[in-house]
């Protein structure tokens, strides 16, 4: 007990720390570690624009719609071939012709149908198309 009524403050003070050092109490801050910086993620690719084949797809949309609207069946729905899609620019820009060919089914049999089409890939819309 003498030490403690004999030691000044600066006696003290040392005591102190050395005392919380000792159990384990540290008086500095500890830093926290730093989070992961986050992954960088690529944007997905563009779609590829593909005009020709956008042509033939809503041609034969249009063509479909159009048969079934004639035919008045949803059991006649055509099958398009895909090996006879044709799709070519023509000299008007931005205008491309595409045919093709499909078949349906009447009492059993497989009847081919062909067909014409007109499509306008600046405005993305079939301007004409004809089966037969």
């Amino acid at each position: 007990m003498k030490f403690f009524t004999e030691a000044g403050p600066l006696a003290l003070a040392f005591a102190a720390v050395t005392l919380l050092s000792a159990c384990g109490s540290d008086p500095k801050p500890v830093a926290a570690a730093a989070p992961a910086p986050a992954p960088v993620v690529a944007p997905a690719p563009a779609p590829v624009m593909d005009p020709m084949a956008d042509a033939s797809n809503a041609c034969e949309t249009a063509v479909a719609a159009s048969f079934t609207k004639a035919r008045g069946h949803a059991k006649d729905q055509l099958t398009f071939n895909d090996t006879q899609r044709k799709a070519t620019a023509t000299r008007a820009p931005g205008v491309i012709s595409a045919t093709g060919g499909a078949t349906y089914t009447k009492a059993g049999k497989p009847v081919k149908v062909t067909y014409t089409c007109t499509y306008n890939a600046t405005s993305a819309k079939v301007t004409a198309s004809r089966w037969k």
